[in-house]
């Protein structure tokens, strides 16, 4: 009986020891992400990063053995941008999960060339589309041999408002009834393409084209958005119009934003998904407003405004409508630059011009 002490103190002991000491059942491994490529150039590639169960562990997304991106609590599905590359190098990108520190659960990896660098030896090209009260507002480059143009082109068969370059020759078509004026255009591939009126887009998946009606009655979205558009990618579109109206995409809904405006958006571009800018424009007064999104704000700040609108006049004392829209050069040896609706006092010179790049050494 005297021993009954030291036996429920070593027993204590004993117990501490393995609660501290003995293994655990292991906590069960989580699905691996997974990593595709959304768009590359030169010196970035972009990348579609997703993480099923997200809740249940961290991620990490690696290019070769280079930490790209380090999330604790991953998001289910977002695009992740990778910098600072050389151009005409191969990297090869994958994802871990992490778990209580440690990382297991690889996805399959993914190899992606950045391409090479271009010249800037150009030879301008110039064609004329349509007759005397022609003009075009926008462009999109997919490649060297698949341009579109949009805006209003008059024919001796009739009005047009599309215009794709196949390489050898402009072919010319109608979106929508006639009379309906295009004002953008955004081209991710040959068969993802969006094109807007002034108040709504339509999108061509290489069928058919689509009609997006920005109303209460067609997508939910009750605005006039169409004046502007521009995305970095199909998962992450903007459509700008009329009274401040900005709608984003996310690649399956639509979704109206905040501007802190009433004035008409003339247009958008960007370099990514946290860098948007906006151009606004009001008639009385006259004044121009630069606005930023910078992805974290469900709003758009001011960030510089002129007390005059933006008029320009041609040599012929007509109005000068030129919008010169940089677009990224996503191949290896064309770049296009495009002049668009130079409008003469007597309503001529509806040019495009074309330029093509000597390719590089090796290229």
């Amino acid at each position: 009986m005297k021993r009954q002490p030291k036996l429920f103190i070593f027993s204590i002991v004993f117990v501490i020891w393995c609660l501290q000491s003995c293994p655990t059942a292991p906590d069960s491994i989580p699905e691996p992400g997974t990593v595709s490529i959304v768009y590359t150039n030169a010196a970035e590639v972009w990348l579609r990063v997703q993480a099923p169960d997200s809740t249940a562990a961290g991620l990490r997304v690696y290019r070769g053995e280079h930490l790209v991106a380090d999330y604790a609590t991953p998001p289910a599905d977002t695009v992740v941008i990778d910098t600072g590359l050389t151009p005409r190098t191969t990297y090869i990108y994958s994802t871990m999960r992490v778990q209580s520190g440690a990382e297991t659960a690889a996805s399959e990896p993914v190899p992606v060339t950045t391409l090479p660098t271009t010249s800037h030896h150009f030879t301008w090209t110039v064609d004329t589309l349509g007759t005397a009260g022609s003009y075009l507002r926008d462009v999109a480059i997919v490649d060297e041999d698949d341009i579109w143009a949009v805006g209003n082109i008059e024919t001796d068969s009739g009005r047009y408002n599309l215009a794709k370059w196949n390489g050898q020759r402009w072919l010319i078509e109608q979106i929508g009834p006639v009379g309906n004026n295009l004002y953008g255009i955004l081209a991710f591939t040959p068969n993802d393409v969006w094109v807007t009126n002034f108040c709504s887009p339509y999108h061509w998946d290489g069928r058919e084209w689509t009609y997006f009606r920005f109303s209460s009655a067609g997508v939910g979205v009750d605005a006039c958005a169409g004046s502007g558009i521009w995305g970095p990618n199909p998962m992450d579109i903007y459509f700008a119009g009329d009274k401040g109206n900005i709608v984003h995409y996310d690649g399956n809904t639509f979704k109206q934003m905040a501007s802190e405006t009433t004035d008409w958006i003339i247009d958008l571009f960007g370099t990514g998904p946290t860098d948007v800018w906006a151009v606004t424009y009001a008639e009385y007064p006259h004044s121009n407003t630069v606005r930023h999104w910078n992805g974290k704000l469900d709003r758009t700040v001011a960030v510089q405004i002129w007390d005059f609108p933006p008029v320009r006049t041609d040599t012929t004392g007509g109005t000068l409508d030129q919008r010169i829209r940089d677009r990224r050069c996503n191949f290896s040896w064309l770049c296009v630059g495009i002049h668009l609706g130079a409008r003469g006092a007597d309503g001529s010179a509806h040019d495009v011009q074309r330029s093509r790049l000597a390719s590089p050494a090796g290229g």
